[in-house]
């Protein structure tokens, strides 16, 4: 769904999650638009690293992945729990699937 809104929807994915009940994992999006100035703006200035970042989960690649988080983090401090819960759930996901 988040594909199909208007290119001036803040956004960015977050990546495939396996969901309970479902046998294909489903795109996981967060929708920024409504989130403060600061915040936005945050999101905006790391969100080319952030893709990057979820790329490289994406691709296996955790040690490359890593790598970003310090800058994201440096950039959006605020990000730093969502940066942890996507790795955790990645290495959760490889290891149950």
């Amino acid at each position: 769904i988040a594909h199909e809104l208007p290119d001036d929807i803040l956004r960015r994915h977050l990546g495939k999650i396996h969901v309970r009940g479902r046998p294909e994992p489903i795109n996981l999006w967060e929708i920024f638009e409504g989130d403060d100035e600061k915040s936005r703006a945050a999101k905006m200035a790391t969100l080319d690293q952030f893709n990057n970042f979820v790329e490289l989960l994406r691709e296996d690649d955790r040690g490359q992945a890593l790598e970003v988080v310090p800058d994201i983090i440096a950039a959006n401090p605020d990000d730093e729990h969502l940066l942890h819960a996507l790795l955790s759930s990645h290495l959760q996901s490889r290891n149950t699937g």
